[in-house]
C-alpha cells in the first residue's frame, strides 16, 4: 500500500509539472506567471496527499496497527541496542538499522504506514487534520522502545549498555551518558 501511495503521488506530481511547466501542455498558453504556477503546484500535490490519506489504503485498524507500531519500535530499538553496544557490530550499527527499515517498509506498510517515530506521524496528522488513532503512534513507540530498553538491560547487565547512539564518530561530542570508548577496553 505503502508503495501505490507514493506511486500515486509520483504520478501525480509528474503529470501536475508537465501540465503546468512543460511549453507543449496546454495549459501554456495561458501564460501564468511563475508564483501562480508554483501555487498551483503546491495545490494539486497538498490535494494529491490529502486524497492519498483519506483513501482506503490510507486507513487500518487500531489494534493492528498498535501491535504493528509496538513490534516494530521493540525490534527497531532492540537492534540498535545491541548494534551499538557490542564491538565487532558497533561500526555496522547505521547499515543494520537500515536493513532493518527497508525489511519494515516492505513488510509492514500495510498494517500501521510503518512510523515509529511520533514526530512523523504528528506531522501528517497536522497537514491532514486528522487526529483519529494518533494516539497510537505516541504510545506504542514509546511502550515498544521502553519495552526492548527493558529487556537488553536485564539480559545483558548495566555494564554492558555502552551507548544508544547509532554512529559515534569519535570527532563529535555525543549527547548521550556515553562510556562508548569502554567498549574497546573491556573484553
Amino acid at each position: 500500500m505503502e508503495g501505490a501511495e507514493i506511486a500515486a503521488l509520483m504520478l501525480s506530481t509528474c503529470l501536475c509539472d508537465t501540465l503546468l511547466y512543460s511549453r507543449d501542455s496546454p495549459l501554456y498558453s495561458l501564460d501564468l506567471s511563475q508564483t501562480s504556477r508554483s501555487m498551483l503546484m503546491g495545490a494539486a500535490i497538498a490535494l494529491t496527499t490529502f486524497l492519498i490519506i483519506r483513501s482506503p489504503f490510507g486507513r487500518h485498524g487500531s489494534p493492528t496497527a498498535f501491535a504493528g507500531e509496538f513490534l516494530l519500535a521493540v525490534l527497531l530499538m532492540g537492534m540498535v541496542l545491541y548494534g551499538t553496544n557490542h564491538r565487532l557490530l558497533t561500526r555496522f550499527s547505521p547499515l543494520l538499522v537500515a536493513m532493518v527499515t527497508v525489511f519494515y517498509y516492505a513488510l509492514s506498510s500495510s498494517i500501521s504506514g510503518y512510523s515509529v517515530n511520533p514526530a512523523r506521524s504528528f506531522s501528517s496528522a497536522l497537514f491532514a487534520w486528522i487526529w483519529q488513532g494518533i494516539w497510537i503512534y505516541f504510545v506504542a513507540p514509546c511502550l515498544g522502545m521502553l519495552t526492548a530498553a527493558t529487556l537488553y538491560l536485564r539480559s545483558q547487565g548495566p555494564s554492558r549498555i555502552y551507548c544508544a547512539k547509532v554512529f559515534h564518530d569519535l570527532h563529535s561530542i555525543c549527547p548521550f551518558p556515553c562510556r562508548f570508548i569502554r567498549l574497546y577496553q573491556d573484553k
